[in-house]
């Protein structure tokens, strides 16, 4: 199923992945599938955890990683 991932740019988010992490932020970026070297829409988050941030301050994210993804404050 597709996500209308482009609904969310620029939005706070949460994110449950598919390995069921939860990861929320802000949503930086969206690349819708045509410009995606994946072939995939991807969204790149700035997380508000510091266990993710240790990872980097943007993550890139498929849409197949995201299990769901809602608006919060």
């Amino acid at each position: 199923r597709m996500m209308k991932l482009e609904n969310y740019d620029n939005k706070t988010v949460k994110i449950i992945l598919t390995d069921g992490a939860i990861i929320t932020g802000y949503i930086d970026e969206w690349v819708p599938v045509e410009d995606s070297e994946s072939g995939r829409q991807e969204i790149t988050i700035s997380p508000r955890e510091t266990l993710w941030l240790a990872i980097g301050p943007y993550i890139s994210l498929s849409e197949d990683e995201i299990k769901s993804i809602e608006v919060i404050k």
